[in-house]
């Protein structure tokens, strides 16, 4: 979910925070990319034709097909990417996370049936076009990345030579750390949580016609408020750790922590609080949700690690062929370009053939 309403908020308070980015600026950049929802959109997006992609064992590999082109397309602007996937969830989000599990569920359930009533074929035109989009909309909500695509995915980044890490926790955390070390040059999401864990600056849309950057110390500086007031305002508008208060919209919320600086005196001396306009949730962690906001789980990455290495273009094309079922023409228009792009990676190899075996 990110953090509810925040993009709107930033366009009203601190409009100049927020920018368009063009492709040629980021070339050379170290982008670290929050993959495990890169891979959600692409699958999700292929799903919205009603179908997924599928090898000879009709296992699905859409996430196959969307991390070898997020990431190709990164290498063919000069874009230096580095995959971040999540690890464990934090315990503060399991209660969300079941509650995503059960919808997903729920539409599987919704997809079967409806899929049992196509294969009848006793409806009318009409009737079988208004069931297809009901499918397509299914499918899209049914989406879920598992650990074991996961797995296959990050295997195929690692054969493409390209810098790829396990979050401790979630890769929020993880891309945060990297980018207040210095270690990226932006965060490529579509969650704006990565602002409150304090990314220097995020691109959404990432690789679309139109991205746009977000910098946190523009917010801080045109919204005139300190980090600990912008994490006080994110908790409010409504984030994956906590309960919200009911009745307290964005533009409120800014308001109240421009008034109060701290959820703790505004709980305590508000007078609609205290006169119980707005309720307390039962489950409202704002001290948890701060201090996991302050404090992030994350893993120690040398920059060392982070440099683009030799692609294993054998491996590669064996896995894509017997495991995924890709064509070996479209394959071999990849490793095509990747013999063409190698030789930036390593100067060592430029006077002999990178990829003999050695």
């Amino acid at each position: 979910m990110g953090i509810k309403n925040l993009t709107k908020l930033l366009n009203e308070q601190t409009p100049d925070a927020i920018d368009k980015v063009r492709l040629n600026q980021l070339k050379g950049k170290k982008v670290a990319i929050d993959t495990s929802i890169i891979l959600y959109q692409y699958v999700t997006a292929i799903r919205s034709s009603g179908s997924d992609l599928k090898n000879a064992n009709n296992e699905s590999t859409s996430h196959i097909m969307g991390i070898l082109v997020k990431t190709l397309n990164c290498l063919k602007a000069g874009i230096i990417p580095i995959h971040i996937f999540d690890g464990n969830p934090s315990e503060l989000k399991l209660n969300i996370l079941k509650d995503r599990s059960k919808i997903k569920k729920d539409a599987i359930s919704k997809l079967l049936k409806l899929e049992e009533e196509l294969a009848t074929n006793q409806t009318t035109i009409d009737e079988q076009n208004k069931l297809e989009q009901k499918k397509i909309t299914l499918l899209k909500q049914s989406v879920s990345i598992n650990k074991k695509e996961i797995a296959e995915a990050f295997e195929i980044v690692e054969l493409l030579g390209v810098p790829a890490f396990y979050a401790k926790e979630e890769a929020d955390s993880q891309c945060a750390y990297m980018s207040i070390n210095g270690l990226v040059d932006y965060v490529a999401t579509e969650d704006m949580d990565l602002l409150t864990f304090g990314t220097k600056k995020i691109i959404k849309n990432f690789m679309k016609s139109t991205m746009h950057m977000i910098e946190l110390d523009q917010i801080l500086s045109d919204g005139d408020i300190t980090m600990a007031e912008f994490i006080d305002i994110c908790i409010l508008l409504g984030c994956d750790y906590t309960d919200t208060i009911e009745g307290i919209g964005y533009k409120k919320a800014w308001t109240l922590i421009k008034k109060y600086s701290t959820i703790d005196k505004l709980i305590t001396t508000d007078k609609n609080i205290i006169m119980h306009k707005y309720v307390l949730p039962d489950n409202f962690k704002y001290i948890e949700s701060r201090e996991y906001f302050n404090n992030p789980r994350h893993n120690i990455i040398n920059e060392e690690e982070l440099r683009l290495r030799k692609p294993d273009l054998n491996q590669l094309k064996k896995l894509l062929i017997e495991k995924y079922s890709f064509e070996e023409e479209t394959i071999e228009k990849m490793i095509k370009f990747l013999r063409v792009k190698y030789k930036i990676y390593d100067l060592s190899y430029k006077e002999k053939d990178p990829f003999i075996d050695d």
